[in-house]
């Protein structure tokens, strides 16, 4: 799956939002000038990060954006599911209904579906703060496409 343009200026503005010491508002024209995200593009990523009660923004002078919680508890897997649907393959990811005439009897079913698995795993075990410490890079161990051994 690639990740779209979407996903990646979601993650930088929330990095952006992640690296404010002692959760400093951010408005909309400051994340788009530091992100470098188009400011209108951005107001509809804000509005879908809002949503999925990820931020909270705040009217008026003092108003902008912020994190509803902890660097510690948002993953980078709750942003991009918020923006993206993350799909690999028609017969595995969010789509409702599989739309492969191959779907029964499929020998690559099981591979994309270990692929798909295995990246929520690393969106899901890397939170906003490995992110702005760097610690996600370092710590990231290598991921296996072995297919687990047969159960006994």
């Amino acid at each position: 799956m690639p990740i779209t343009t979407r996903s990646e200026y979601g993650m930088r503005a929330m990095l952006m939002l992640a690296s404010e010491h002692e959760g400093r508002r951010m408005s909309a024209g400051e994340l788009s000038e530091r992100a470098q995200i188009p400011k209108k593009y951005l107001e509809q990523i804000l509005r879908d990060l809002k949503g999925a009660g990820l931020i909270r923004s705040y009217a008026g002078v003092h108003g902008g954006y912020q994190l509803t919680r902890p660097t510690t508890e948002i993953t980078a897997g709750e942003v991009v599911r918020s923006l993206d649907q993350m799909n690999i393959m028609s017969c595995v990811g969010t789509l409702p209904e599989p739309s492969c005439d191959h779907l029964l009897g499929c020998s690559l079913r099981p591979l994309w579906q270990r692929l798909y698995s295995a990246m929520h795993e690393v969106l899901d075990s890397t939170t906003l703060q490995q992110l702005t410490e760097g610690a996600c890079i370092s710590a990231a161990a290598p991921l296996s496409l072995e297919a687990p051994p047969p159960a006994q």
